[in-house]
This record gives C-alpha cells, sequence and structure tokens, in this order.
C-alpha cells in the first residue's frame, strides 16, 4: 500500500494510513470532552505515566507512541478492507 502524505504534519497510521488524533491524558474539562465526542482528540484516561501512546487512530482503533517508524513493519490488519 502507497503511504498517504498527510497535511499540516499530522501523523499517518502506519496500520491503515489514515491521519490519526491526539491522546489527551488526565481529567477532561467540558471542551476536551466535547473534542473526544467530536472524534478529534482520543481520551487516555486519568492516569499519566511515562511512555503511554501519543496518537491514535478512530479507523482502526489502535494508539501508537511518538515513533511511528518502529510499527512500520507491524502486520497490517486492514490492508485488504475498504476504508
Amino acid at each position: 500500500m502507497k503511504r498517504k502524505k498527510s497535511n499540516f504534519n499530522i501523523p499517518v497510521c502506519p496500520n491503515c494510513n489514515q491521519e490519526m488524533i491526539k491522546i489527551v491524558y488526565g481529567m477532561p474539562t467540558t471542551e476536551t470532552f466535547k473534542m473526544a465526542q467530536e472524534g478529534k482528540v482520543f481520551l487516555g484516561g486519568c492516569l499519566i505515566m511515562d511512555n503511554q501512546p501519543v496518537y491514535h487512530c478512530n479507523n482502526c482503533q489502535r494508539s501508537y507512541s511518538k515513533n511511528l517508524k518502529k510499527y512500520i513493519n507491524e502486520p497490517n490488519d486492514c490492508e485488504n478492507e475498504d476504508i
């Protein structure tokens, strides 16, 4: 599958090639909760720890750390699906 380039440095999912959103940790505010309902951010939970994922793909429901290159050779379970 050919890799899609994203606009404005929005990361692209290495699994399904769709744009991802940021994961927000901690107690969400009303505004953050509304953004999550609109699919603009993903709520990662109230606990904040080291090495948590920072990006989430709404299409294939996977979460990724900041170093996306380590996921490139991971099995792609969306390749034969219509996206």
